[in-house]
């Protein structure tokens, strides 16, 4: 067997104390009895093991051989990614990403709360769906290029200068003012 420790357990059990391990990726759980193994977590291990009339596997402690583990410390600079001309490929890509599902969040926000009115039509309802999301994607997606930049306020809707919307046919208009 070989394999890194997940874990080393030990338990007392009748005034004794067992010991047992387990390597990552195995459901096995191997069984040292009354000897500690000479193993900590983390360290890459070879042994042999046998199955017991339990069907636990035992581990023949003269067999162990661990390589300890190493500690390997993080270097400055790159955030864990090499630099290179598709670094900002890349970047974009993920910026495309965050927009669409900002977009699919956004696109449902609209039509659960009928904001937007489909037509009648199902494949016209999906095509008018798809390219609300495209829009608000494409939308979403050129915002990042501008943060930290002051926008133009003729670009912004207001409130205020906002048209008041029509009632339709059977809901509250004018008699709520």
């Amino acid at each position: 067997m070989q394999g890194k420790v997940a874990f080393v357990n030990e338990r007392p059990w009748n005034g004794k104390m067992l010991y047992s391990f387990k390597l990552a990726d195995d459901d096995a759980l191997y069984v040292c009895g009354t000897s500690k193994p000479q193993v900590t977590k983390g360290d890459f291990v070879t042994f042999e093991a046998k199955s017991n009339p339990k069907g636990q596997m035992v581990v023949d402690l003269n067999t162990i051989e661990a390589k300890k583990a190493e500690v390997v410390t993080a270097g400055k600079g790159n955030w864990g990614y090499a630099k290179g001309p598709n670094e900002d490929k890349r970047q974009r890509t993920i910026e495309w990403q965050a927009a669409r599902n900002s977009a699919i969040a956004a696109a449902q926000v609209v039509l659960s709360n009928g904001a937007l009115k489909l037509p009648a039509k199902e494949s016209a309802k999906y095509e008018c769906v798809m390219a609300l999301i495209g829009e608000l994607t494409k939308q979403f997606f050129d915002e990042t290029a501008t943060l930290g930049e002051k926008p133009k306020e003729a670009a912004l809707p207001s409130v205020e200068n906002a048209e008041p919307a029509e009632a339709e046919e059977g809901e509250p208009g004018d008699e709520w003012d």
